[in-house]
C-alpha cells in the first residue's frame, strides 16, 4: 500500500510506485487480524502502529499491529512477496486477502477478478484492471500458506467481511469484487509464511516465478534480498558525516527501485500492444518515468550499473516494436502516455554515445527519427505543426505549448548525435536545425521563454503562474529560461550580453514570488527555482557555462543541505522514481549531467569526503573532497590523476576507465571566472 509516515495501515500489497504522485498499482492487498466474538469476521479497517515498533531496510520491512498484537516481517524475492505473522493464542485468527482493493477510490476499475482455493495451503487467480493509469493489465497470483487454512471465507459485496455476508465452502469465484479470508487455530508466537508469486502473464507462470522461493524459509529469502541490495549499495564507497551516509543510500536505494523487470521466469512478458512476448534476452524492464529519470537516474545507471544498461536500452526498442514508437512512460510493460515529448531518446542516445555495446544502433536511430518525425496517437506529437511553424502555438496546442517546443527541440538535438555518428548528415543537418526552434519562444523584453500564437503575437501571461493546463509542464516561465540543457551558450546569447544572463539566473533563486495554481508539484522553492519537480534540476549548475562555478557550489551545497533531509520529510517533492534521488547522489559525489545525453557532468561541490566507485571491470574511478565539511563548501582547485585540472567539467569516459578527481574544498568562494577553454563542452 502507499506509504504515508502520518498514516495508518490498511494491509500490505505486491505491486508499487515510488513517489509519483499517480495512484495506480497497489494490487493484491494482505491484512492479518484477530477477529471478535461477537463478529468473529469483521475486518479492523486501517490499523494504527507506533514507529517505535516499525523497522525497515532494502529489502525488509517489520511492524507490529497493536490492535491484533501481531508482528508483520516482509520480505521479497523479484517475483515473490514473503509475508511472516507472528500471531499471539486465538482460533480467531484471519488473513484478508483483498482483490478489489484500490490505492484512490476512483482510480481505475477492477473489471474482474478470480480466486481459487487449490487446497487448504494453496490459492490462486488474477485480477484485472482496467481505466486506470496503466490502461489495462491482469495480475496473476498464487498465495502459498505455511499452515493449513482451517476456513475459507468469500465476500464480494462489501469492503468489510462482515458476519452473514462471507460464504463458506467455495472453491472458484469469478467477479469484479473479492474479499477471501482464511481462519486459522494460532498458539501464542506461532508464525504463519505467505509466499505471494505475481506475474502478468497467467497464473501458470506464476506459479514457475514461485520456484525463486522454493525451499527457503523467510530468513533463507531475507537474506538473498540482502545480499541483492549490498551487492548494488556497495559500489558506491563513501566517507561522510553519518547523516549525510543515510541519505546518500537511501538515494541509491530510491534510484534503485526501478525500472522493473516484467519478464517472467520463462522470458516471457506482457507488451504494450497488450500481447505476450518472450524476451531474447531473459529481461523487459517497465516503470520508466522517463520524462523525470532520463535527467540523472539513467545517467546515474551508466555509471553504476553498466551491465544493466543494454538490456533496459533493447527493451526501449522492443516497446518501440510492439508500440510504434519509443516509449513516453511505461507501466506494467504498457504505456500510459504521461508527461510530455519523448524522453527514451536522450537515454538511448546517452548510452549509444557512452559506447555501450550490444545496442543496435541503426535500430535505435530508425526508432528516434520515426518518433521524432510521424504523427502517433496519444504522443502528445503533432508533428506537421512543429516542422511549419517551428514552435509549438499557443493559441492551437494550448496546454504545454512552450514546454513542448523546448523539450522537442532538445530531443532533436540528440537525434542530430546519432545522425552524424552514422554519417547520415542530411538528417543532422535537419535535426540540429530543429533543435534550435527553442529560440522561437524567447520573449526579448521579458527575457524569458514566453508562450507565442500562430501570428507571432505574445500570448497574454503571468510570468509567475505555475498552472495544470498551461503553457508550461508544471511549472513557470522563471524555470523554463533554463531548459536548454543541450545549447547553453547559445541561451547566454539570447541575453543582451552574459552579465544580464547572469543577473536573471542570480534572480531565479532570490525572486521569491511565485503564484501556484493547482499546481502542487511547484515545491521546494528557493527563489523561482522549484528543486521539488524535475525542470529545474539542472540550473543550479548553469554558473559553469557562465564562468563562474562559484555560485554552483554555493546552491549545490544549499539545495543538498536544506532540501534533503534523513528524516520522514527526507524530500520536498515526488521521488518520481528516483529522479528526486538520483539527483542527490550524484551532486553528492560533486557533479552533475547538465546534459544528460552526451557524456559531460559538471562539477559542483561534493558532501562527501571521499567515495571509490566500483565502475566495472575491477577498475574503480576515487573521490577526494579534502578539508570538506559545511563552512568549506567552494572548490578551491581540482586534481585528476595526480594532475591540477582546470577544467569545471569531467566526462564519463574519465569516470568510467578509473581514477582519481580531487577536489581542495575552502570556505572562501574563488571568484575568479573560467576561461572557455575549461567550461563544458556542448558536443
Amino acid at each position: 500500500y502507499h506509504y504515508e509516515y502520518s498514516d495508518s495501515i490498511l494491509g500490505f500489497s505486491h505491486t508499487h510506485l515510488s513517489g509519483t504522485g499517480v495512484g495506480d498499482l497497489g494490487d493484491i492487498l494482505i491484512m492479518p487480524y484477530i477477529g471478535v466474538k461477537a463478529d468473529h469476521l469483521a475486518y479492523p479497517g486501517k490499523t494504527n502502529f507506533l514507529h517505535s515498533q516499525e523497522k525497515s531496510s532494502p529489502g525488509y520491512y517489520e511492524v507490529f499491529l497493536p490492535a491484533s498484537k501481531i508482528n508483520a516481517r516482509l520480505t521479497s524475492s523479484q517475483k515473490v512477496g514473503v509475508h511472516e505473522y507472528t500471531f499471539p493464542q486465538s482460533d480467531e485468527a484471519f488473513i484478508h486477502i483483498n482483490l478489489k482493493h484500490k490505492l484512490y477510490g476512483d482510480w481505475g476499475n477492477v473489471v474482474e477478478s478470480e480466486f481459487v482455493k487449490e487446497n487448504d495451503s494453496t490459492f490462486s487467480g488474477y485480477r484485472y484492471v482496467s481505466g486506470a493509469w496503466a490502461p489495462e493489465r491482469r495480475i496473476y497470483f498464487v498465495i502459498t500458506s505455511s499452515k493449513p487454512s482451517k476456513n475459507l471465507f468469500i465476500n464480494t459485496k462489501d469492503w468489510d467481511v462482515l458476519n452473514g455476508l462471507a460464504k463458506t465452502g467455495i472453491k472458484k469465484i469469478r467477479k469484479s469484487n473479492i474479499n477471501a479470508v482464511l481462519q486459522f487455530d494460532t498458539k501464542a508466537y506461532e508464525k504463519i509464511i505467505l509466499k505471494v508469486a505475481i506475474s502478468a502473464i497467467s497464473v501458470a507462470n506464476a506459479r514457475k516465478n514461485m520456484d525463486e522461493v522454493k525451499g527457503k524459509d523467510f530468513s533463507q529469502v531475507l537474506n538473498s534480498a540482502k545480499a541483492s541490495w549490498n551487492q548494488y549499495l556497495s559500489r558506491i564507497n563513501i566517507e561522510a558525516e553519518p547523516k549525510t551516509k543515510e541519505i546518500f543510500y537511501t538515494s541509491l536505494y530510491h534510484t534503485l527501485l526501478q525500472p522493473n523487470q516484467m519478464a517472467d521466469s520463462d522470458s516471457s512478458f506482457f507488451g504494450p500492444d497488450y500481447q505476450v512476448h518472450k524476451s531474447k534476452t531473459g529481461n523487459f524492464y517497465s516503470t520508466m518515468s522517463l520524462w523525470d529519470t532520463y535527467r540523472a537516474a539513467h545517467p546515474l545507471y551508466t555509471i553504476l550499473v553498466p551491465e544493466l544498461v543494454p538490456d533496459m536500452m533493447n527493451t526501449l526498442l522492443q516497446h518501440n516494436d510492439y508500440n510504434g514508437y519509443l516509449p513516453i512512460w511505461t507501466l506494467w510493460g504498457t504505456e500510459n502516455h504521461c508527461m510530455i515529448a519523448n524522453h527514451a531518446v536522450p537515454v538511448l542516445t546517452d548510452a549509444i554515445l557512452k559506447g555501450f555495446q550490444n545496442i543496435d544502433i541503426e535500430k535505435a536511430y530508425a526508432a528516434i527519427k520515426k518518433t521524432l518525425t510521424e504523427e502517433h496517437q496519444n504522443s502528445h506529437w503533432n508533428a506537421w505543426e512543429y516542422d511549419k511553424y517551428a514552435y509549438m502555438r499557443a493559441d492551437f496546442t494550448g496546454e504545454s505549448s512552450v514546454s513542448k517546443t523546448l523539450e522537442f527541440s532538445f530531443n532533436d538535438w540528440c537525434a542530430a548525435q546519432i545522425a552524424k555518428k552514422l554519417n547520415k548528415m542530411e538528417d543532422y543537418n535537419y535535426f540540429i536545425k530543429r533543435s534550435q526552434n527553442y529560440k522561437n519562444h524567447y520573449n526579448p523584453e521579458k527575457r524569458l521563454f514566453w508562450p507565442k500564437n500562430t501570428d507571432g503575437s505574445w500570448q497574454k501571461f503571468n510570468e509567475y503562474t505555475a498552472k495544470h493546463g498551461g503553457p508550461y509542464t508544471e511549472g513557470n516561465s522563471w524555470q523554463y529560461i533554463w531548459a536548454v540543457q543541450h545549447d547553453p551558450y547559445q541561451l547566454i546569447k539570447l541575453f543582451p550580453n552574459s552579465t544580464s544572463c547572469v543577473s536573471k539566473l542570480d534572480s531565479t533563486f532570490s525572486n521569491n514570488y511565485v503564484e501556484k495554481d493547482n499546481a502542487a508539484d511547484v515545491s521546494g522553492l528557493i527563489g523561482q527555482y522549484a528543486h521539488g519537480n524535475e525542470p529545474s534540476h539542472h540550473t543550479a549548475y548553469m554558473y559553469n557555462f557562465l564562468g563562474q562555478p562559484w555560485k554552483t557550489q554555493k546552491m549545490v551545497r544549499q539545495i543538498m543541505e536544506t532540501l534533503y533531509t534523513n528524516k520522514n520529510d527526507g524530500l520536498c517533492g515526488n521521488e518520481d522514481c528516483g529522479q528526486m534521488s538520483a539527483w542527490y547522489a550524484l551532486s553528492a559525489l560533486g557533479f552533475y549531467p547538465f546534459n544528460p545525453a552526451n557524456g559531460v557532468y559538471v562539477l559542483g561541490s561534493p558532501v562527501v569526503k571521499k567515495a571509490i566507485i566500483q565502475v566495472g571491470e575491477g577498475k574503480t574511478f576515487t573521490i577526494i573532497a579534502k578539508n570538506n565539511n559545511a563552512k568549506k563548501i567552494y572548490v578551491a582547485s581540482t586534481i585528476l590523476n595526480g594532475k591540477p585540472y582546470l577544467n569545471t567539467y569531467i566526462r564519463h569516459s574519465d569516470i568510467s576507465k578509473g581514477g582519481t578527481l580531487e577536489f581542495i574544498m575552502s570556505d572562501k568562494p574563488l571568484k575568479k571566472e573560467t576561461l572557455m577553454a575549461n567550461r563544458p563542452p556542448v558536443e
